[in-house]
């Protein structure tokens, strides 16, 4: 098995949020938010899908190009100081899937736009809608992926991205370099991703390696993303 790289432009309508938890994450609940906001948030989703153009790019590489000890993964040679708990999760892999995208710069050009025109609250709005494609689109990608190694008989794990459980943004330039980048998005300096709304990151691939639920107990991150599905997912219950 070579390395296989692919790219995909998936439409936004193949893509799917859930607008509950733009209105968690504004602190409202179904039962107080109001009718004003509510059709606020309405309008500035179906705004932003003339605005959103999802872009996914990702590469799996052959068995026994991969490995994780305590605290770090190895990928194609390189080595990455993932931390304890990405490590451990990875530990049966022996090749991976190395992926990035984004939903466009165009995205990130209308939701600054707010600001320019003084409505902050719109442009905070916008950016949770546009956080919530991301990870719509990350899913999406994740089932590309999952569907190709299935067909290699191989099993997967959650995807992991740089910045999270440990695993130090810094390191997204090392990533990078094992990547065929043509969904334009670039680093900075300090290894940020532009456009904003991208997602970077790797999930493991093995004949032995399975998907797991997410170890929140076992992270502090509290701005992680799976962290605030769980807490609204608690929320929901309780109610």
């Amino acid at each position: 098995m070579d390395i296989l790289s692919k790219k995909y432009n998936p439409g936004v309508n193949e893509l799917t949020i859930d607008l509950k938890r733009v209105e968690h994450e504004m602190g409202y609940t179904e039962n107080n938010i109001t009718d004003d906001f509510r059709n606020i948030l309405n309008k500035l989703y179906h705004d932003a899908l003339k605005y959103i153009h999802p872009c996914v790019v990702f590469s799996i590489y052959p068995p026994g190009t991969a490995s994780a000890s305590r605290g770090e993964v190895s990928l194609n040679k390189i080595d990455f100081k993932t931390g304890k708990i990405i490590s451990g999760q990875l530990k049966k892999m022996d090749s991976v899937a190395i992926f990035a995208l984004t939903i466009g710069s165009e995205f990130d050009k209308w939701s600054k736009g707010f600001f320019e025109t003084g409505d902050p609250l719109a442009a905070y709005i916008a950016d949770l809608i546009g956080s919530e494609f991301a990870e719509s689109l990350a899913d999406w990608l994740e089932e590309r992926i999952a569907e190709t190694a299935e067909k290699n008989n191989l099993g997967h794990s959650n995807r992991y991205s740089p910045g999270y459980c440990g695993w130090s943004v810094s390191e997204q330039h090392k990533l990078f370099s094992l990547l065929e980048n043509d969904c334009g998005i670039k680093l900075t300096e300090t290894a940020l991703m532009q456009p904003i709304k991208s997602v970077s990151g790797i999930i493991g691939l093995g004949k032995d390696i399975i998907k797991k639920e997410y170890q929140c107990n076992i992270c502090d991150i509290e701005f992680c993303y799976k962290r605030q599905i769980d807490q609204n997912k608690k929320v929901k219950n309780e109610t």
